[in-house]
């Protein structure tokens, strides 16, 4: 598995990851077969746990408060993405030490998908131990869009939020300028506000490392 895991292209990473570092994860966490019932009574809750099951928990516990009533832009996807995701998504134009390091300050995130006559738009909205882990991810994504040549770099918005908080934006021009993240709190308030009078491409999933993976906000 882990032969396979890094030989694939990068969006089949997402979908092999599960397997090659659960499998790690459970090879290092027990000595035989008979302890398997204990890792399924108290498994890892985040893939932060996965990855070092001797590092101090992330928070988890950021809340993205949405309101777009004065939009069409619906939200048809909530989902949690974790440190490995994000891991995955810099490895695509990173190195894998610059991607580890990067990811490794994850606390929490929430990606939303919004759809609108078509078209697609995603507010990622990250999570960070500490300012310093926020900056490391934010320069990280920067690199990361300036060694791309693909028309999602003109797609896509980096914004920081507060001193641990980094959102990325991607979707049309008109979806990017209506959405505004801010500061509240604990949170963090997303609304889009935005007449839907303007016409452009249809977009689809974004492919920052190939297809997201779907899920709830319960594992990541």
């Amino acid at each position: 598995m882990q032969a396979t895991y890094e030989a694939a292209p990068v969006g089949d990473r997402l979908l092999f990851a599960p397997y090659y570092f659960g499998a790690k994860y459970i090879h290092d966490d027990i000595d035989s077969a008979e302890e398997l019932p204990e890792v399924y009574s108290s498994p890892p809750l985040t893939t932060s746990e996965l990855l070092d099951p001797d590092r101090e928990p992330p928070a988890t516990d950021l809340t993205v408060d949405v309101e777009n009533t004065e939009s069409d832009w619906s939200v048809t996807r909530t989902d949690r993405q974790g440190e490995l995701y994000t891991r995955i998504v810099l490895d695509t134009e990173l190195s894998n030490d610059e991607a580890v390091e990067a990811a490794a300050g994850w606390s929490d995130d929430e990606l939303l998908a919004f759809t609108d006559a078509g078209q697609d738009g995603f507010a990622w909205t990250t999570q960070w131990a500490s300012s310093d882990d926020a900056d490391e991810f934010e320069a990280a994504f920067e690199s990361k869009l300036d060694q791309r040549t693909d028309e999602w770099v003109d797609r896509t918005t980096v914004e920081r939020v507060d001193d641990r908080t980094v959102a990325v934006v991607i979707g049309p021009e008109r979806f990017r300028a209506a959405v505004d993240i801010s500061a509240s709190g604990d949170g963090v308030d997303l609304v889009v506000t935005e007449p839907t009078s303007a016409a452009e491409t249809t977009m689809t999933e974004p492919s920052l490392a190939g297809p997201t993976v779907s899920g709830t906000r319960v594992a990541a």
